[in-house]
């Protein structure tokens, strides 16, 4: 009986210091994380979208869900919000589509992207995206004129030239990121990695 209380102390030792030692590493992984992600703003890849400053696509040439082009003044100051339809953060971003339209009072272009017609279609029936202002981007093209890969991912265009673009983990990340890019830093969380200066 001792023989056995003594082994059985020896391995649950044993497993306190694996689990000790897992905890550490588990702890410094953490702190190497939060030094590698940005204070403020959301991801921005370096080799992805737009320069800031750059000529947005023309618009015209893409038809919304509704069958009509995308009707944008030049002018104007929007916001392109790229989804995918397998991406769980962009359904995320999707289920608060109101927040996107009521706060900004500018133009909202929704791009859902995806592997099917029916993904696509699904996607944007189930979250209710407005059709009027929302593509249905299945080869790619709208998010590609963008230089979008990464989704979601917002893009804030103001008199025709990208203003601001990064990914967005809320709606409320894509209206605070509009709000910054028009000098409206009240509007936002400050969660922008980068926007023109």
């Amino acid at each position: 009986m001792l023989e056995f209380t003594i082994v059985a102390l020896a391995v649950l030792w044993a497993v306190v210091l694996l689990q000790g030692s897992v905890l550490i590493e588990l702890l410094r992984q953490v702190a190497h994380l939060r030094e590698s992600i940005p204070q403020k703003g959301a991801a921005k890849l370096p080799d992805e979208g737009l320069p800031i400053g750059s000529s947005a696509p023309a618009l015209g040439r893409f038809r919304t869900v509704a069958g009509s082009p995308i009707a944008v003044e030049p002018t104007a100051s929007y916001l392109v919000v790229v989804y995918s339809a397998e991406c769980a953060t962009c359904r995320e971003v999707a289920r608060e589509v109101g927040v996107l339209d009521l706060d900004i009072g500018a133009p909202v272009v929704h791009v859902v992207r995806g592997a099917s017609e029916s993904a696509v279609a699904t996607f944007i029936r189930e979250f209710k995206l407005p059709e009027r202002e929302t593509v249905a981007d299945i080869d790619g093209a709208l998010a590609d004129a963008f230089r979008i890969t990464t989704t979601p991912t917002a893009v804030v265009v103001g008199s025709g030239k990208v203003l601001g673009q990064g990914i967005v983990n809320a709606a409320r990340e894509a209206v605070a990121f509009y709000g910054l890019t028009q000098g409206n830093a009240a509007q936002g969380s400050g969660r922008v990695q980068e926007v023109a200066a």
